[in-house]
């Protein structure tokens, strides 16, 4: 990063008082962004920050569930957030519900999505093969790279799984988690997702963080996981049969994100993206404490 780029970053953030708690954590920049990139970024997230919703409150996802925000957590509703994830170069579709972030930082965020499919009646946790998921992953990341280079934006590659695939046959919710970057010379990103099962679809919980920080940061899925409640007669249970729309592919394509070629989806064929941090706030919160 120029000692140029390293001013004016230290110089908007200033300038920008009420941001200072979340908006100076900058350490690492990547190249690809202009500097009138950088002064959208903090703009959006001030945006965000500004009709945030914070916890203990509940939260409203769409017509499935209920969020039991908890607190030193706020909620960002899906037009400000959409607006802060395409700054930050990340892509969002209809299903985008809106971003769980901390109270006091930005280090990490939780993207909701509710993908209406239709109920999935074919959970077979067999079919999770890591290595055979890991190569199909590589063909969903190399089709939406071909599109990135097209639309201006980073390409990235998968480097190892932070979370093996694992299904919950009980609680009907698969995790797993994938390790990317976008150049090797950055820090890596980490994206844990888990997939909340129910009667019309599905929930996403998407965390996205740095490596750096994640052996902290993961912690914060399974608290999303256990706060989220499905609606009376949205369960996975309140299946009808010969009444609800069905969805005929399995559980592995919510991992692979590759919808099958015979199949019909409201969504793209590739339905889920590696989503990045391209502002990474990792060295004032290592720096307070080394401080403390």
């Amino acid at each position: 990063m120029t000692h140029r780029l390293i001013a004016y970053i230290i110089a908007i953030t200033f300038n920008l008082l009420p941001l200072a708690a979340f908006a100076a954590h900058s350490e690492i920049i990547p190249d690809q962004f202009s500097e009138n990139a950088h002064r959208m970024i903090v703009g959006t997230l001030a945006d965000a920050r500004d009709g945030a919703i914070t916890g203990p409150k509940k939260i409203q996802i769409s017509d499935q569930a209920v969020l039991d925000l908890p607190k030193n957590y706020v909620f960002v509703p899906a037009e400000a957030a959409s607006a802060y994830m395409s700054a930050i170069g990340n892509k969002t579709r209809d299903s985008f519900i809106g971003l769980i972030m901390p109270k006091v930082d930005n280090n990490w965020f939780i993207a909701i999505n509710v993908d209406k499919s239709g109920y999935i009646n074919t959970l077979n946790a067999n079919h999770l093969s890591a290595d055979n998921l890991f190569a199909d992953i590589q063909q969903n990341i190399a089709a939406e790279n071909k599109e990135n280079v097209k639309q201006g934006l980073p390409v990235y590659s998968m480097v190892d799984w932070s979370i093996k695939p694992t299904f919950n046959t009980e609680k009907k919710i698969l995790t797993f988690g994938v390790i990317a970057h976008n150049t090797p010379d950055q820090d890596k990103t980490v994206n844990d997702v888990a997939v909340l099962f129910g009667r019309d679809g599905v929930l996403r919980l998407n965390l996205v963080t740095v490596r750096a920080a994640y052996a902290e940061d993961k912690t914060h899925l399974p608290v999303m996981i256990d706060a989220i409640h499905f609606n009376a007669g949205k369960t996975y249970a309140a299946f009808v049969a010969n009444q609800d729309t069905i969805a005929t592919y399995d559980v592995t394509t919510f991992v692979t994100g590759i919808i099958p070629d015979n199949q019909t989806s409201p969504f793209a064929k590739y339905w889920w993206t590696i989503l990045f941090i391209p502002l990474l706030f990792i060295g004032f919160k290592m720096t307070t404490k080394k401080g403390n």
